[in-house]
């Protein structure tokens, strides 16, 4: 699954489509990038358009829930 996300993440990066993923293997910096952006946070203006969550990172973080409220179904 991950292979796969990747894939579009790329994909969409070659269309300046600013798509990241968030996953069990992605390193803790851009972890951490990815929060302050969905926080608000991020100093430096975010064009994050899509973002690829996986089940697994979900389960791992709970309080992703609350950051998207009734967007998750």
């Amino acid at each position: 699954m991950i292979s796969l996300v990747e894939d579009q993440v790329y994909a969409l990066k070659n269309l300046n489509i600013d798509a990241r993923s968030l996953n069990t293997s992605t390193p803790r910096d851009e972890q951490t990038e990815i929060m302050r952006i969905l926080d608000g946070k991020n100093k430096d203006e975010s064009t994050l358009k899509i973002l690829y969550l996986t089940p697994g990172r979900l389960n791992k973080r709970r309080n992703l829930f609350f950051l998207f409220g009734e967007f998750i179904l």
